[in-house]
């Protein structure tokens, strides 16, 4: 289960201390899409997330999209914001993490992947090996089915690994 565990648990992304993780080190964020930056039925991003946006680039992060959504979903959202990003990424698959960081001249070290699901966000940053943080999805009652799917088996798998953190 270690492989599932991430780094840090937090409410949303807006529960982060960006700049002591830039004090450590870490020089890029990848950020899943769906139900971690935006819900599924945001097509693009709000004043918020672009003001938020901005703060991460003051304080001196690359900032990216890593995204299992289909690449136009992926690339809509993006540019929007001006990011770089990876769409039908195929976490937690190590492919879209390295061509990622590749482009954006970053080590898995100075990584940080913000998502909202442990079998592909978290598990895929563990496996690259970067800083993972896990938030809690914005809206469940918009996720897909196959999301909904694989939350059956997450479920029990986050109360196993929160109840390990209290003992």
């Amino acid at each position: 289960m270690r492989f599932l565990k991430p780094s840090v648990w937090v409410e949303t992304i807006h529960h982060i201390d960006y700049q002591k993780l830039y004090d450590s080190g870490k020089r890029a964020i990848y950020f899943d899409i769906d139900n971690t930056m935006a819900s599924y039925n945001d097509p693009l991003p709000d004043e918020k997330l672009h003001k938020f946006v901005k703060n991460l680039h003051e304080i001196g992060f690359k900032v990216a999209v890593l995204s299992n959504a289909k690449s136009g979903r992926a690339k809509l959202f993006a540019d929007a914001l001006a990011l770089d990003f990876e769409g039908k990424a195929l976490k937690p698959r190590r492919k879209g993490f390295n061509r990622l960081s590749e482009r954006l001249g970053v080590k898995a070290d100075e990584v940080v992947m913000i998502g909202d699901q442990l079998f592909t966000d978290i598990w895929g940053g563990n496996r690259f090996g970067c800083y993972t943080v896990l938030v809690t999805p914005i809206d469940r009652s918009g996720d897909p089915g196959f999301v909904k799917f694989k939350r059956i088996f997450e479920t029990p798998v986050i109360k196993k690994l929160s109840k390990s953190e209290t003992n």
